[in-house]
């Protein structure tokens, strides 16, 4: 069997929730998880890469079992795991921002993945930071400090329309340096 084959027959069976798919599922991506988790975490959250980690595989492995997932590919399945990866990250980030003055997250945003955990997602965050202009990485940077549009538009001095067209554009770039990477 060809990786090709092996791998659509491993997403087929994890969209359907079989067992053998969800272990190979765990002892696929558990590791990259953790590592993903490690670089985005920084000092600003009150958890341990391990916890995150595994948050992210219950939460895929319960979505794929109840049949709320269904990836047609890798790549797909890849930027799944980081939306919701960087999902519980930025959620437990805001718990701790309720609990604790809020933090500076211009470390955590001009940090990037490192070459020796998770390959696959290497530069994509460098990628993205670099690329954006001053007043997108800063519409960037709250965001993911949890303001929400009208919020950004008030403090950017802009629209709200505005901004969700400025966050539209961040996410067709994050997007397409994803797609550059599945072709490397």
């Amino acid at each position: 069997m060809s990786n090709s084959d092996h791998t659509q027959l491993f997403l087929d069976q994890l969209n359907s929730g079989q067992d053998p798919a969800i272990e190979e599922f765990c002892e696929r991506y558990y590791e990259m998880l953790k590592a993903l988790a490690a670089r985005n975490m920084g000092n600003h959250v009150r958890a341990e890469p391990e916890s995150v980690a595994l948050s992210v595989a219950a939460c895929v492995i319960s979505g794929f079992q109840a049949g709320s997932y269904h990836v047609a590919d890798s790549r797909k399945l890849r930027n799944l795991l980081l939306t919701i990866t960087l999902n519980k990250i930025r959620q437990r980030w805001r718990k701790a921002k309720r609990e604790t003055p809020t933090p500076d997250l211009s470390d955590l945003l001009a940090r990037g993945p490192g070459h020796e955990d998770f390959s696959e997602f290497d530069g994509l965050i460098d990628d993205l930071l670099q690329g954006l202009e001053p007043e997108y990485q800063r519409i960037l940077e709250l965001r993911l400090a949890g303001h929400n549009r009208p919020q950004i538009a008030e403090m950017m001095g802009i629209t709200d329309s505005a901004v969700r067209v400025r966050l539209d554009r961040i996410h067709e770039r994050a997007q397409r340096i994803v797609a550059r990477l599945d072709r490397q």
